[in-house]
């Protein structure tokens, strides 16, 4: 009787261990899907697009123009919807026009066969320069922090009529040779892409928040305003720029 006992005491032992090692890997993957990085970002966005994480308990949510994506995040796209997005690693830029639904990959997006599906998107390849520049202007845009962490306001609320004038920096010779540069690089960009896209600009934009041009971006942001006059990120962009002159 007593080894019987001993034996039942060293299986109880045994069963806590690994109930403690049970709970740990659900700890450990839950702060996997917590921290899992962004690796796109949508750039475009017309009609109705819904959007849920693989493996993460919750509802479609609406997508959103400049939000970032992750990897396993599903997108499903309605008859007259459409979703274009980039890739940071890779510069590749989809544009997926629906009906249709599409899986996030590392570098490039899967489509999911649905009934009626549109099939693949369009793709076109982007310099890794214009992708890093662009993914510097996203966090003033992304609206991820509301949708993501269900949190805090992304700016602050000021008025543009109230905001002192920003003047632009006066630049050496050097720094508007590099200027021009990135001119060009936006104006060969222009080329690339369809009319209503505003990647060039961000791209433009981003470069010459790095040389304190304020007037300038403050022209580019009226151009990508008659491009995409309904979206969203615009607005806090410029907000971003009011707060420089605060």
């Amino acid at each position: 009787m007593e080894e019987k006992m001993k034996l039942l005491k060293r299986m109880g032992v045994v069963w806590q261990v690994l109930l403690g090692l049970a709970v740990i890997t659900a700890g450990l993957a839950d702060t996997a899907l917590a921290v899992q990085p962004d690796i796109g970002m949508v750039i475009r966005l017309t009609g109705k697009v819904m959007y849920w994480h693989e493996g993460a308990e919750q509802k479609p949510l609406k997508v959103q123009t400049f939000m970032k994506v992750r990897k396993n995040d599903h997108f499903n796209l309605s008859p007259h919807g459409v979703v274009q997005l980039v890739y940071f690693s890779t510069g590749r830029k989809e544009t997926w026009t629906g009906p249709g639904s599409f899986r996030v990959g590392e570098s490039r997006s899967e489509a999911v066969g649905v009934p009626g599906s549109s099939g693949e998107p369009k793709v076109i390849s982007l310099p890794t320069a214009v992708i890093d520049e662009v993914r510097r202007v996203s966090p003033l845009v992304d609206p991820s922090r509301l949708h993501r962490s269900g949190g805090a306001q992304v700016r602050g609320n000021i008025d543009p009529e109230k905001a002192q004038p920003l003047e632009s920096i006066e630049l050496t010779e050097e720094e508007k040779e590099e200027v021009e540069a990135a001119r060009e690089t936006y104006r060969s960009l222009l080329d690339k892409v369809d009319t209503g896209d505003i990647m060039p600009e961000l791209y433009l934009f981003s470069v010459l928040a790095d040389y304190d041009q304020f007037q300038p971006m403050k022209d580019l942001i009226g151009k990508m305003r008659i491009k995409q006059p309904d979206n969203a990120g615009i607005d806090r962009l410029e907000q971003w720029l009011v707060e420089q002159s605060q």
